[in-house]
């Protein structure tokens, strides 16, 4: 009869903890969409737009090395509960500031650097919690539940966000509030869950935050073919960057639409980005993950100069589809390659900063964005398509295809 329960208990909290992952998820995503449209549609423009979108972006990288840490010591449903804390307290007095000043946008950029630090550590704090309710004979099931959360996220958190935008940007920060409110009481549920009284399954040394990321640097400096392929999507992820702060601009000046029509590029471009992903996995199989790597690489930076000068909506939209597609199934690659030659001992602390190396991108993107003049956005795409293009075909030279391309 004990088992039983506890077995039935250890299923709703499994329940709790996807649904949490789900809430916090879509609470990140849709606001780190719905501020920078909301900057745009304040100021009309695409510098301040790429402002917020590197300030938004900055921080996560100094949030990250401390978030493992954080968790560590105080436990994922603690974590969770401050930083939804943190966002909803900053969300209302935003809305309080925005309701009573209309004019008072600047504090969205405040809450753009706030839900940003707070992203990177309840993501840390998500993917802790999975850890601790995975088990022999569920991990496959668990893993694949999770990666399958966060595609949706990737769907819906655009889609929401230029839904709720039509309605207004009280209406939005109020929804992104609810969520962050949600998480915090699945928070509370979970700590109290069984599963979460036995303590980490696993007590590891624990690296200090700078020798830990020492200790991974120095992996990615000795392994060649790995810092060849960090190079690589790093540059695609500066395209992808400017991707996500420039399109808002091109739907509202180029394209003379509203806002709204900004989550239906994303909105479809992410659902093709799923659908490639699940296809893909089949063809790495046969041909190899470097090989689907460098050839999406290829493609994704062909969309982008394509998209660069187009004047049509249409083909901007399909552009930026085949785009995002690629971003999906190069992610296949360095996820990959970092399996593949990370030392097991030491992956932990590799893949920390192979997250930060991947991610000061995004901030580099939105600089870029900022100090350039709206008429020469497309001049800065087309260049950046065409040196990423060029650095990635160089890159994947020196890359050891057969050592990521064999079986562990």
């Amino acid at each position: 009869m004990l088992s039983i329960k506890k077995r039935i208990t250890d299923s709703q909290t499994i329940h709790l903890v996807h649904s949490l992952r789900f809430i916090d998820s879509l609470a990140t995503s849709t606001l780190a969409f719905a501020v920078p449209l909301i900057i745009y549609a304040t100021t009309r423009s695409a510098t301040w737009s790429g402002i917020t979108f590197l300030l938004e972006w900055l921080p996560r990288l100094t949030a990250i090395p401390a978030a493992g840490p954080l968790v560590d010591r105080y436990g994922s449903s603690v974590i969770f509960i401050i930083t939804n804390v943190c966002r909803g307290s900053i969300i209302l007095a935003t809305m309080f500031a925005i309701s009573h000043y209309p004019h008072a946008w600047l504090l969205l950029v405040l809450l753009a650097i706030v839900s940003g630090m707070c992203a990177e550590i309840s993501f840390v704090a998500a993917e802790h919690m999975g850890m601790t309710i995975v088990t022999r004979r569920n991990s496959h099931k668990i893993q694949s539940m999770q990666v399958a959360i966060d595609q949706s996220v990737l769907v819906l958190g655009p889609v929401v966000a230029s839904s709720l935008l039509a309605i207004g940007t009280i209406a939005t920060l109020e929804s992104i509030m609810l969520l962050a409110i949600g998480s915090v009481i699945l928070s509370y549920g979970v700590s109290k869950a069984p599963l979460f009284s036995y303590g980490s399954p696993q007590q590891e040394k624990r690296l200090s935050i700078m020798n830990g990321l020492k200790t991974g640097l120095s992996i990615i400096r000795t392994e060649s073919s790995l810092k060849y392929a960090i190079i690589s999507v790093g540059m695609y992820n500066v395209l992808m960057g400017l991707a996500l702060s420039m399109t808002p601009a091109f739907v509202v000046e180029r394209f003379h639409l509203s806002v709204a029509n900004v989550g239906t590029i994303w909105g479809v471009g992410a659902t093709v980005s799923i659908v490639t992903v699940l296809l893909i996995e089949r063809i790495v199989k046969h041909i190899g993950a470097t090989i689907v790597g460098v050839l999406s690489a290829i493609i994704g930076c062909i969309a982008m100069i394509g998209i660069a000068f187009t004047r049509n909506y249409a083909e901007y939209i399909l552009g930026l589809t085949v785009f995002v597609s690629m971003d999906a199934t190069y992610a296949l690659f360095i996820r990959t390659a970092r399996v593949r030659l990370i030392p097991k001992e030491h992956y932990a602390s590799a893949v920390g900063a192979i997250v930060l190396l991947l991610l000061a991108p995004y901030p580099i993107a939105g600089g870029l964005l900022a100090i350039t003049p709206f008429k020469y956005i497309s001049i800065l795409v087309f260049s950046m398509a065409v040196l990423t293009l060029v650095a990635t075909v160089y890159g994947f030279t020196k890359i050891d295809r057969q050592r990521i391309d064999s079986s562990v």
